[in-house]
């Protein structure tokens, strides 16, 4: 009996070594695939932190060509609005000078002398060129406006030229 009590406490410390060899190898593998997972989310982590300033970079930069372009383009949308006062301005002026077009074609039609008519004429005419000289100056100016507007938008940068940056 005490050897078969023997072979039974051989048999089960057998059991129990190889047993404890297949947790050791088991404690191996998964070691061994815990720092392959670690070295991985280090990886992982560091890629982030790249992505990371590269895209601080990137909007540091979006946010300095958008803090450009905001007074830009309010700059432009207040000279188009007075842009528009300015064409309704003229075309009320047009209206003006044509009625007085019409006036004259009317006092010659009725017979006016023409010295008298002369003089209207030359006052009315030259009246007029000081202020198409005048629209032409204010104009010429208001364009000014504009076309710097425009060149200092066009010198921020598009949304793919900042990506590239």
């Amino acid at each position: 009996m005490q050897q078969q009590h023997d072979d039974d406490t051989n048999k089960v410390t057998r059991f129990e070594e190889e047993e404890l060899q297949s947790a050791r190898a088991s404690v191996e593998t998964l070691t061994a695939n815990l720092d392959n997972l670690n070295q991985r989310k280090a990886d992982v982590l560091n890629n982030l932190e790249q992505l990371r300033e590269r895209n601080n970079k990137k909007g540091d930069a979006t946010y300095t060509g958008v803090q450009k372009l905001v007074p830009l383009l309010k700059s432009l949308k207040d000279l188009e609005s007075q842009e528009s006062v300015l064409q309704s301005d003229y075309d009320v002026k047009r209206t003006e000078l044509e009625a007085e077009v019409c006036n004259l074609e009317e006092k010659i039609a009725a017979g006016m002398d023409s010295e008298g008519l002369c003089k209207d004429l030359d006052c009315l005419l030259s009246e007029s060129l000081e202020k198409l000289n005048a629209a032409k100056k204010e104009l010429a100016a208001r364009l000014r406006a504009v076309m710097s507007v425009k060149r200092k938008l066009g010198e921020v940068p598009t949304q793919s030229e900042l990506i590239q940056v």
